[in-house]
């Protein structure tokens, strides 16, 4: 869906190709992968005024950042190289789409940056056997 922009801000569109099927052995979903880029715009303060759940449709290598001011790239890989990894894709848009400044594309490398979620249920274990391990050594 669509939404207006509260902030002074750049205004995004998110898209994500990923299948649930291609997500099930990570235990995530579609969802999941596009909440997590959500979560990392807001916290960087920007507006996300559409998001689209494209599943099967091609799934770039690393997330691209398609601008719509051609002047804006180098600044907008600054700004979010280190939030979506350190070889995100920046370029200029074709097409431009009304009220977007910038659509992100999320890329194969986005997943290497999701959070294990099964990290909070085997966390305590790992703790344990480490503690074994080091006190052996």
């Amino acid at each position: 869906g669509r939404v207006g922009a509260p902030l002074d801000a750049p205004s995004f569109r998110v898209t994500s190709g990923f299948a649930d099927a291609d997500l099930q052995a990570l235990g995530l979903r579609n969802s999941d992968v596009l909440n997590q880029a959500i979560d990392r715009l807001l916290f960087a303060q920007v507006n996300v005024v559409s998001v689209a759940q494209l599943p099967g449709s091609s799934v770039p290598e690393h997330s691209t950042f398609v601008v719509a001011d051609a002047s804006t790239v180098d600044g907008v890989r600054q700004q979010y190289e280190g939030i979506f990894g350190t070889d995100i894709d920046v370029r200029a848009a074709e097409v431009l789409i009304d009220g977007v400044d910038i659509e992100l594309i999320l890329g194969l490398d986005f997943l290497a940056t999701m959070p294990d979620p099964a990290a909070a249920n085997v966390g305590s274990q790992d703790d344990a056997s480490t503690e074994t391990s080091e006190s052996d050594g």
